[in-house]
């Protein structure tokens, strides 16, 4: 069985995979949205890195023009 921390780890991981599938594909509601971006507060990302992590995936796919 699984450790509480690795199955809040995979929970995670498919959440993050499930976000970025709907953002990509044009299907990501509103809620979908707003659960993406307290994502990203929450983990304190403010810039995208040069690291192709699965949350800089969901950066990258969030549907928003850049302000430069």
């Amino acid at each position: 069985m699984a450790s509480k921390k690795e199955a809040l780890d995979i929970l995670f991981q498919a959440t993050l995979d499930e976000l970025i599938k709907r953002i990509q594909e044009g299907l990501a509601t509103p809620a979908d949205l707003s659960v993406a971006r307290a994502i990203l507060k929450d983990n304190n990302i403010h810039a995208i890195s040069e690291d192709r992590t699965r949350i800089t995936s969901l950066v990258e796919s969030m549907p928003f023009e850049d302000d430069d």
